[in-house]
């Protein structure tokens, strides 16, 4: 054959058909057995059959198998997984950014249902009737929303996983025939992620994501996977690599459930991982776990919008302190922190501003507050004040004037206010102040007994009565204060 010659015999062609697909066909319509002796049969410029199918595989040979089988390049185009300087093209849409593996390996997955449709539905030969789609080997779609199965990798008899270089997709090496095969089956309920992203290849109806549709192929399948897993699993999710395939398209429609009503559903996801994280785990790395790490390491700002929801429930839900990183980043700001927190801002240590805290009831009891306690951010100014105005047993006998002993006496029978068992016993100058106004009353100040009145010192020695007595005839109004 010279280049310019044609092929006697052709095939039809199919939707979604690689070009590599397409060539392994006319092979088996010219009767051959591997696609190394067909190239040294059709007109090819570079005849070393090493190189012609290492370019197939890269699609660097589609002007050549449109040539060969008489298909516009551009359909060929269309349907094959291509290589961009942006990464892989399939349909006209970015399926993925970083090179999709369906585009240079030598693996391929099969829809055994798809391949007895084609066998009865399709004219021609019955070996050239077996087409493969290229969106089988997308590796965010595991299952065929036609048939409700999920796509079959390897081949059940031997365990080898099928190739490109097998001419038909019906058939193994190892002679298994896969067409009486039954993959698992997948629910309805657990297609509509894989049909979705079918449908916006063209290999299916289109269904409409009022989210999803405004971002490209391949970042609205990764959205679909993370928040999927998080959906199922929540902060410690089940690597995709670990999934087998009807789990893999369980997860997609998760995600694809989560983003609808957006950001309403993904608002109600974060609200649940908050709810079952321990108090103690309460940081962005423990409430969103694997899904605030994939979103500070991915840069694309078609995520940004997720990232603002995260981020927004974050400052209003889970303490945050001056070291609290979310997306690889410092958080602003928020409502919440906890008592650790604000112990460091006010200068006390953590133990003593729980238990200041607990004691002015800012705490139930009943929580069992520890320094991740969380709390709002709006104690911070009342116990600011409260340490501000405390002062120590020796400091309290100062401001009433008394001694150790009286002022020992006066707390055993409870007429001093309660001391605040905080790293030792302090006392509150407004309480001390409240005390001395229910001791002293509305009596005026004078600077000399007034004629007919004692002090206390006087009156214990007069009436011999012990002082604490005396006052404690003074706070039941027992005897009155004549001045102060």
């Amino acid at each position: 054959m010279t280049e310019s010659a044609s092929l006697a015999l052709r095939v039809r062609a199919a939707p979604f058909e690689p070009g590599w697909a397409v060539f392994n066909r006319l092979a088996l319509r010219h009767g051959c057995r591997s696609r190394s002796e067909f190239v040294r049969q059709v007109p090819l410029a570079n005849r070393d059959p090493r190189n012609v199918i290492h370019d197939l595989e890269r699609g660097n040979r589609q002007p050549d198998i449109a040539r060969l089988s008489g298909i516009p390049l551009e359909t060929l185009i269309h349907n094959s997984i291509t290589h961009t300087d942006d990464g892989s093209v399939l349909a006209g849409e970015l399926i993925s950014r970083i090179g999709n593996v369906g585009h240079s390996c030598n693996f391929a997955r099969i829809c055994p249902d798809c391949l007895r449709s084609d066998i009865e539905q399709c004219g021609g030969p019955v070996a050239c009737r077996p087409w493969r789609r290229s969106w089988w080997d997308v590796a965010k779609i595991s299952s065929c929303p036609h048939h409700g199965r999920v796509l079959l990798a390897s081949c059940p008899a031997c365990g080898h996983i099928f190739r490109r270089s097998y001419l038909s997709p019906a058939h193994c090496a190892c002679g298994h025939h896969v067409l009486e095969e039954r993959t698992k089956l997948v629910t309805p309920d657990s297609r509509i992620g894989d049909a979705y992203l079918v449908g916006r290849l063209g290999g299916g109806p289109r269904i409409v994501h009022a989210f999803l549709d405004g971002l490209a192929f391949a970042d609205a399948a990764e959205v679909m996977q993370w928040l999927g897993a998080t959906a199922r699993w929540g902060r410690s999710i089940v690597a995709w690599r670990h999934q087998d395939l009807a789990e893999r398209a369980h997860t997609m429609t998760a995600g694809f459930a989560v983003c609808e009503a957006f950001p309403r559903q993904l608002e109600e996801m974060l609200d649940a991982m908050l709810e079952a994280c321990p108090f103690a785990r309460q940081t962005p790395q423990g409430v969103y776990g694997a899904m605030q790490k994939w979103l500070g390491l991915a840069t694309q700002p078609a995520l940004d919008p997720i990232r603002d929801v995260v981020r927004n429930h974050a400052v209003k839900h889970v303490p945050i302190t001056a070291a609290t990183m979310l997306f690889r980043n410092p958080v602003p700001m928020g409502e919440l922190t906890t008592l650790g927190a604000l112990g460091k801002l006010l200068g006390v240590s953590p133990e003593r501003l729980v238990k200041a805290a607990s004691a002015l009831g800012m705490i139930p009891p009943s929580s069992r507050p520890r320094t991740g306690t969380v709390v709002t951010k709006s104690l911070k100014e009342p116990l600011a004040a409260f340490f501000r105005k405390l002062c120590s047993r020796e400091e309290a006998c100062q401001y009433l004037g008394t001694t150790p002993m009286v002022f020992k006496t006066l707390n055993i029978r409870n007429h001093l206010p309660r001391g605040y068992r905080i790293g030792g016993i302090w006392y509150s100058v407004a309480d001390l102040e409240r005390f001395l106004e229910a001791l002293q009353g509305d009596a005026a100040f004078v600077n000399r007994p007034p004629p007919g009145s004692a002090t206390i010192l006087r009156a214990v020695r007069i009436c011999h009565r012990a002082s604490e007595e005396i006052i404690g005839g003074l706070l039941q109004g027992q005897i009155k204060a004549t001045g102060r």
